[in-house]
C-alpha cells in the first residue's frame, strides 16, 4: 500500500508521541510531510497521487492527538478554472477523511491560507502562483 516501506513503521513505532501531518494539496498530487514535534524533525515528505494521501490520513490516531495542517485554497478574487476547482473538491475530500479518523464530526484539520504563508515568509512578498 506504502510506497515508502518506513512511512508505515514511523506510524506504529512512535511510543505514544502524536505526529503532525501536513499537506498542500494539488490537483492530482499532493505534497505531503510527517512531521515528529517532539523531535522536532521530518519523519517523511513526498509529492503522491491524491488517493495515496488519502491512505496516509487513515494512518493518523485521533486518540494520540495527531494533527493534520492543510494548506487551503485562498480566492483572490479572480475567475476559477477547473484545475482549482478539482483543487478544491480535493481538499474537502482530505477534510472528510481527517474527520473519519477523528471520529468526530466537529474536529476539522487545522487550514493555513496560502496567501498569509506568502506574506509571513522571508521577505514578505506574496508567491506568483
Amino acid at each position: 500500500m506504502y510506497p515508502y516501506p518506513s512511512l508505515a513503521r514511523c506510524f506504529s513505532d512512535r511510543n505514544g508521541e502524536p505526529l503532525w501531518i501536513g499537506l498542500d494539496p494539488g490537483t492530482t498530487k499532493t505534497g505531503w510531510v510527517v512531521f515528529d514535534p517532539k523531535e522536532e524533525k521530518v519523519l517523511h515528505a513526498g509529492h503522491d497521487p491524491n488517493e495515496f494521501v488519502i491512505h496516509l490520513l487513515g494512518c493518523a490516531d485521533a486518540d494520540l492527538k495527531d494533527k493534520v495542517i492543510m494548506e487551503c485554497f485562498a480566492a483572490q478574487g479572480m475567475p476559477l478554472g477547473e484545475s482549482s476547482i478539482e483543487t478544491v473538491r480535493w481538499e474537502g475530500r482530505f477534510i472528510e477523511r481527517a474527520r473519519r479518523m477523528a471520529d468526530l464530526q466537529s474536529q476539522v484539520p487545522q487550514q493555513v491560507q496560502h496567501r498569509l504563508d506568502d506574506l509571513l515568509a522571508p521577505g514578505g512578498f506574496p508567491a506568483a502562483d
